[in-house]
């Protein structure tokens, strides 16, 4: 089977939870190992990524993805253009959120980071707004904190439409990948290469020789190396490449400069390859 190890970018649809889904495309594939990065509430739709078996070793470069939204905002009183606008624009940047009681994380302030808030359209007190924000902000809380400025306000849809690199048009629902069933080569147009998961972050391709080194977890360094995809920094996660093109293993930037000999470049992380 083509999809044992890969990405499934889903559109997932209201109702059913973020772990219900994947459960649901895990059994319907045969896959031994599926996960998700980035939860979506139930009654929440839109881009949700699903790493399947091998795949799952990937999840640290999707984790901390910026995400884009379209909310629909219901206000509790009636807000003029300007007061709303002015409203918004104060939770544009660095803002403080304790997660709220339904949620898997530890109920701390924590900070992050809000892009930009922009107004698509209203009807009456519904208010369209798209969001674009660090991983980990809660939307639903970001809508009550606005409405705690302008007389109360609630979230009443959500939609995420951006996760990383992928979106709206990378997803496919859960018909579709029904349908694929049996046909491989529909099935590969669905179920993207575990390599395209980490497209996004830097890589760096390893001589074959070094490749048996990798695999035990070795560090590399840049006598191992045949070149870097992309600029890398200290401490930044990298994609370990084969020269076919194959991903390795993922692991941390311990130095920038490639000139010198025998330096150590990156430490392993994991090890993805079988």
């Amino acid at each position: 089977m083509p999809v044992e190890n890969g990405l499934l970018i889903l559109d997932k649809p209201a109702g059913p939870t973020s772990r219900e889904v994947v459960e649901q495309v895990r059994k319907l594939l045969g896959v031994k190992l599926a996960g998700h990065v980035g939860t979506l509430d139930p009654n929440a739709t839109g881009v949700l990524p699903i790493l399947l078996g091998r795949a799952t070793r990937v999840a640290p470069a999707l984790e901390r993805l910026d995400k884009e939204y379209i909310a629909v905002v219901h206000l509790h009183r009636s807000v003029s253009e300007g007061e709303l606008q002015t409203a918004l624009e104060k939770f544009i940047g660095t803002i403080k959120q304790i997660p709220p009681v339904k949620s898997a994380v530890v109920r701390r302030e924590r900070e992050r980071r809000v892009y930009s808030i922009d107004v698509l359209g209203r009807e009456g007190n519904d208010v369209n707004l798209r969001v674009v924000c660090e991983a980990g902000t809660y939307v639903r809380k970001l809508a009550s904190d606005i409405g705690a400025e302008i007389g109360g306000a609630h979230l009443k849809g959500l939609r995420r439409t951006r996760s990383g690199p992928f979106g709206e048009k990378d997803c496919h629902v859960m018909e579709e990948l029904q349908n694929a069933l049996g046909d491989d080569s529909s099935l590969r147009r669905i179920i993207l290469p575990i390599e395209r998961a980490v497209a996004h972050i830097p890589n760096i391709v390893v001589k074959d020789s070094s490749i048996p080194a990798v695999m035990h977890g070795s560090p590399i360094s840049t006598s191992g190396i045949v070149k870097v995809n992309s600029g890398m920094q200290k401490g930044e996660l990298v994609a370990i490449l084969s020269v076919e093109g194959e991903l390795l293993a993922l692991g941390y930037a311990v130095a920038e400069d490639l000139t010198r000999k025998n330096v150590v470049v990156v430490q392993i992380d994991r090890v993805v390859k079988a």
